[in-house]
């Protein structure tokens, strides 16, 4: 109930710990391996072990998620090595406008793009997930990118919109 937030009761070494909660539209455990790239600056923070990008032709495909781009064909993988770049699609992404749950697009994915990004995950954090799948595409003009990190929620779904200089990015990564 969001007009009674928990209080939870935290007890560290028989001492009660003061702890105040906080309602957010995200999943804020990804942040222990995955920063917020929106505004970020070039060494301002840790970038992925590796970023990949898949150009994904052929076949329709029905579905939202980002399995279905698994019965496509894989047409390229492109690694994306200098850090720019990576910091570029990384910050587009974070940037990308949620889309809520009524609007989400009812297509048929036959072209688009996945991006994978493997983080380094520490060892105490090995419950975390250390990879992010995210599938890109375009409907009736528009470029959607389906984010693995987030869930449909009250608050908007996994997919956001993104700008059409994005599409057109990765696409040139393979010219």
């Amino acid at each position: 109930d969001a007009e009674n937030p928990p209080k939870p009761r935290i007890v560290l070494g028989g001492k009660h710990i003061r702890c105040e909660t906080q309602v957010v539209d995200y999943n804020p455990t990804l942040f222990f391996i995955e920063p917020n790239y929106a505004q970020a600056e070039p060494g301002s923070v840790e970038l992925p072990e590796r970023l990949s990008v898949v150009k994904i032709v052929g076949n329709a495909v029905t579905g939202g998620d980002s399995s279905s781009a698994a019965a496509s064909s894989n047409a390229g993988e492109g690694e994306v090595t200098e850090e720019g770049m990576m910091l570029k699609i990384l910050s587009s992404i974070d940037s990308g406008e949620r889309v809520p749950m009524e609007q989400i697009p009812d297509y048929d994915f036959r072209d688009g793009f996945e991006i994978i990004v493997e983080y380094q995950v520490q060892e105490d954090l090995i419950m975390h997930p250390d990879t992010a799948r995210h599938l890109v595409f375009m409907d009736d003009g528009i470029c959607y990118l389906i984010d693995d990190r987030v869930t449909n929620t009250a608050h908007g779904s996994a997919y956001r919109i993104m700008d059409k200089d994005f599409y057109t990015l990765l696409e040139e990564l393979f010219q």
